[in-house]
């Protein structure tokens, strides 16, 4: 797991970039660092595909790339809350995050390898943005003139 080692060797580094950002009064740019990451999760995602690890001796690995995944995602929650607090708060309401363990210092420390479930609540965060289907206009065909002799 490449990912692994690149992204989560150092889960700091996201929490402490961001910091930064926060005390200079760019907010864009920890916008953008949390989009950097969530692309790379996202691609991380997509290239591991757990959806296919059925096998009991694929448990462990399927078990890693869940947590690394909801990993990030709570990290994310977390340094987005000063910017977008209520989406924020649906993100870790989703995913069991207590309200006493959403603070700064809580993006430190060991990584949670506890098991817990994702709460029972409605938390779509967005929704799928799907063009509406346009109607093809049908000219209507001309009659058709008879020729008088």
């Amino acid at each position: 797991m490449n990912f692994h080692v690149k992204s989560h060797n150092k889960p700091h580094i996201l929490a402490e970039k961001c910091l930064s950002h926060y005390r200079n009064f760019n907010f864009y740019l920890v916008v953008d660092s949390v989009i950097q990451v969530l692309h790379a999760t996202n691609n991380f995602f997509e290239t591991t595909a757990p959806w296919k690890l059925k096998a009991p001796e694929q448990r462990d690995q399927l078990n890693t790339i869940l947590a690394l995944t909801m990993e990030v995602l709570r990290q994310t929650g977390i340094v987005m809350q000063p910017i977008v607090p209520q989406l924020s708060g649906k993100l870790l309401d989703k995913l069991s995050v207590s309200r006493h363990r959403r603070l700064w210092r809580d993006l430190h420390g060991q990584f949670d390898r506890k098991q817990r479930s994702l709460a029972e609540i409605d938390a779509v965060l967005f929704r799928r943005i799907v063009p509406p289907k346009v109607e093809e206009v049908k000219e209507p065909k001309a009659k058709k003139v008879k020729k008088r002799n």
